[in-house]
């Protein structure tokens, strides 16, 4: 999974999930200006960040991981995970409430993501 990050937001979408080359999830700008996460397979909102900047940040983060998950051997898969889980909590993105995060974390500790 990767953050496509916009250059500018459409439609209040800031940044799409992108699965295997195709758009899955969307970011969007809720009306307190947090970003929000929704699929289109579930009507639930996750929150992704309490702001654009924290979201970015994030979202930067999880791109770096995807990025070096996928040519690193397993083990040291678990080191890459864990330095994520840590830098997503010094954000603060893993403590808000219904975060998206600590979901993806979950996912990517299982070798799903």
């Amino acid at each position: 999974m990767l953050i496509e990050l916009l250059p500018e937001p459409v439609a209040g979408v800031v940044a799409r999930e992108v699965q295997f080359g195709a758009p899955e999830g969307e970011f969007r700008i809720g009306a307190e200006g947090d970003i929000r996460y929704v699929h289109p397979a579930d009507n639930r909102e996750w929150i992704a960040g309490a702001n654009l900047a924290q979201f970015q940040s994030a979202a930067a983060a999880w791109n770096s991981y995807t990025s070096q998950v996928s040519r690193t051997p397993e083990p040291g898969q678990f080191t890459l995970v864990r330095d994520l889980r840590k830098e997503l909590d010094q954000l603060g993105v893993t403590a808000l409430p219904n975060s998206v995060w600590p979901a993806l974390l979950e996912q990517a500790e299982h070798g799903m993501l």
